[in-house]
């Protein structure tokens, strides 16, 4: 079996299994290229793609089962995938001493026999005008758009090379023929895809061979669209521009290699990849067990906590005092572990926290799919202002919570308008210039949406460019990737023995400010050797032991402290670790406390000593967390104004499952009217995972539960 998205799903993408539509004939001599290829350029023709691929028309898939035996009465068996060789021709051949014998049997897919790919060409008339509908807009989004630099931050000392963001990343491109189906146990009891897999590839001939050992579609990995099937989620909650799939990535754990030594990226006949978010991914073999996961497997959450957390945990601070304590707070939350894969997936399934989250997700984007069906949804009432003049909301309404949603507003300024809680209850709103935004209300048990507009004073002409429909998508760019440092989870016996995301995420935001003209951020050692490393920049780009084994050191004395400042919750069963959100947020005091509190002649000024005035370094940061409030919610808020002020933020993703960086931000609005409201925004966060990859990749601005925005400044360097 090899890699072959050029192909339906004959021998070579799956061991001896072929899928036909009904009607359809199968034989030895069509498993070839030329017959079964579909490619889907992208570029200009994704503009008509939704036409083409409207015209799919409904497949009902079958398994069919290629067996062998040694006489005719069987036994029969599988074919053995690593005895298939590709020929030049595209047939594959199967070396054979004596008599076999082969047959096909024909079956639907079951629980124990799940699709392994899907062809792109053999999708639903709805499913394929979905795809159409979703590629057409994302594809705005890679196509070269005005890319806004932020300029609060400290640039580094070379010019950065730009990472575009993805822009014309898929220039001249094509869609691999099949998709691979990706399950969750939650949706049609895990029986059923919830999400398709779409590989895409570069179009560009080469001599070498490709993923899938041929020279037909031989190409550089493009990276991958992740398409909804269901109501459950966004349209598209993930895409990546470059390197291999995410499915691919976890099948490529195993190890498989064909005949021909070529490895195998599909899934084998009978193993489906199940996904439980963003960024946790399990193979499961025929018996409903793991091979292979991507991520680690979260750890187990405690029933009440919707209860103990009901809302946003936020706080912020500039040159503030250390907090009183660091103690841990995860086992004192009740985070625990799981001891197998089955007690997890159970438990995704059955404890009441994944299933309110997994209902606030379903309601969060029944906008979105309201949208996509060519129904509007309702607008969100209007408030108009005027500057200085209050206007008050839900009088003697008890608030629970609130937030503006100004995006377009210049971050450098202050909100357009002013809000303040009623002491009986309701918001007072002032508005100090003009601006648009979405105001949510949360009181009691209702959501309540308004669309807060202050018009300018002068009558401008009809806007004759705009278009009803989605609109032209917004990016900023943190900086790109190309300064982002490849950090990754080393192991040691002191930890679990992986370090844990939440040490990794924290070493890679100091790494970079220290890059960004901040050498203290990022400073290890004792006596001279921390004097020198507070005034130097001395983190490497990439934890590599063999090339820079001082830098890797160096790294490995950081993640020494973090794991400890962290808190790390360390697994019993396996070698992960979990950091909890309110130690996370307390993790970057101890590894910094050098420079915040060392004066510019060399003073350490220890707590609970106030912090000295000249210290070598300043700082401000703010930060948000919550479990995925359904509405846009205030730690992707955090996350995005870092973003588009040109500073990668920490990002948690998933629910309380990982912590990344996030170093670009872009979104887009749906509107009928220019003056209008928004009646609906999606959004995307670019994450450097701290899985030392050589990309970052697009995760939904809903997939987020903590956002950690650190600005640090240089006052003072220690003396030589």
């Amino acid at each position: 079996m090899v890699h072959d998205n050029a192909l339906e799903g004959g021998p070579k993408s799956r061991p001896g299994k072929v899928r036909v539509g009904p009607g359809r004939r199968w034989a030895p001599d069509l498993l070839n290229d030329s017959d079964m290829k579909t490619v889907i350029r992208m570029g200009l023709c994704l503009l008509t793609l939704g036409t083409w691929i409207a015209h799919a028309a409904a497949v009902d898939f079958f398994t069919l089962n290629y067996e062998q035996a040694d006489s005719a009465d069987g036994p029969w068996r599988p074919v053995d995938s690593s005895e298939l060789v590709r020929q030049a021709d595209g047939s594959i051949s199967l070396p054979s001493e004596g008599n076999r014998f082969f047959r096909l049997q024909i079956s639907r897919p079951t629980a124990t026999t799940p699709l392994s790919t899907v062809r792109l060409g053999a999708l639903s008339p709805e499913t394929a005008g979905r795809l159409g509908t979703r590629v057409t807009e994302l594809t705005r989004f890679l196509r070269p758009l005005a890319i806004t630099r932020g300029t609060d931050t400290n640039p580094p000392t070379s010019d950065p090379i730009v990472d575009l963001a993805g822009v014309a990343a898929w220039h001249d491109a094509t869609f691999a023929s099949n998709a691979i189906p990706i399950y969750d146990p939650a949706f049609q009891d895990g029986l059923e895809p919830a999400y398709l897999e779409i590989k895409v590839l570069g179009s560009t001939r080469r001599d070498k061979s490709g993923v899938d050992g041929t020279t037909r579609e031989s190409s550089d990995h493009r990276g991958a669209i992740l398409m909804s099937l269901s109501d459950q989620d966004v349209g598209v909650p993930f895409f990546s521009t470059e390197g291999e799939t995410p499915a691919e990535r976890l099948v490529a754990k195993l190890g498989l290699v064909d005949g021909a030594g070529r490895r195998i990226l599909t899934p084998p006949a009978g193993y489906k990849v199940m996904r439980f978010g963003p960024l946790f991914h399990a193979l499961e073999g025929p018996d409903g067990n793991s091979v292979a996961t991507l991520g680690t497997q979260p750890f187990k959450l405690p029933a009440n906590l919707l209860t103990t957390f009901p809302g946003s945990q936020r706080g912020e601070g500039t040159d503030t005092e250390d907090p009183p304590s660091n103690d841990p707070a995860g086992l004192k939350t009740g985070f625990q572990t799981y001891r197998n894969y089955q007690e997890f997936k159970n438990d995704y399934l059955t404890n009441p926290v994944y299933q309110e989250l997994r209902r606030r997700r379903a309601q969060r984007n029944a906008m979105e799919q309201q949208i996509e069906s060519g129904r509007l949804p309702d607008a969100p009432e209007t408030v108009r202002l005027t500057v200085g003049t209050p206007v008050t909301l839900l009088v003697g309404t008890p608030i629970d919570s609130y937030f503006l949603d100004d995006d377009d507003v210049d971050l450098d300024a202050d909100p357009f308008a002013a809000i303040t809680e009623l002491r009986g209850g309701g918001l007072r709103l002032v508005a100090s210039r003009s601006g648009n935004g979405e105001l949510t209300v949360k009181a009691g048990r209702r959501t309540y949406r308004y669309f807060v507009t202050t018009p300018v004073r002068t009558v401008r002409p009809a806007d004759a460019t705009f278009v009803p429909g989605w609109q032209e998508p917004r990016v900023w760019d943190a900086g790109g990737y190309d300064e982002q440092p490849r950090y990754w989870q080393a192991h040691r016996d002191r930890w679990c023995d992986a370090v844990g995301c939440g040490p990794v995420a924290w070493a890679i935001l100091l790494a970079w400010w220290d890059q960004h003209n901040v050498p203290s951020a990022f400073a290890v050692g004792s006596g001279s050797s921390l004097r020198t490393s507070l005034r130097t920049k001395d983190s490497p780009f990439y934890l590599d032991n063999d090339s820079d084994p001082s830098g890797y050191n160096r790294v490995i004395q950081l993640y020494d402290i973090l794991h400890e400042s962290c808190d790390v919750i360390c697994s019993p069963f396996d070698d992960s670790g979990a950091t909890a959100p309110e130690d996370m947020v307390e993790g970057w005091w101890e590894p910094t406390k050098r420079g915040r509190r060392t004066s510019a002649n060399g003073t350490y000024f220890p707590y609970p000593t106030p912090i000295p005035n000249d210290a070598y370094m300043k700082y401000s940061y703010r930060y948000a967390w919550d479990l995925m409030d359904p509405d846009w919610n205030e730690p992707s808020n955090v996350i995005r104004r870092a973003n588009k002020r040109g500073r990668p933020a920490i990002v948690g993703l998933g629910w309380l499952w990982h912590y990344g960086v996030s170093y670009a931000y872009r979104y887009q609005e749906f509107k009928v009217t220019a003056d209008g409201p928004v009646l609906y925004t999606r959004r995307w966060f670019r994450v450097n995972e701290g899985w030392g990859k050589d990309q970052g990749q697009w995760y939904s601005g809903g997939d987020t539960f903590l956002g950690f925005d650190l600005k640090l400044k240089q006052q003072h360097l220690p003396p030589p």
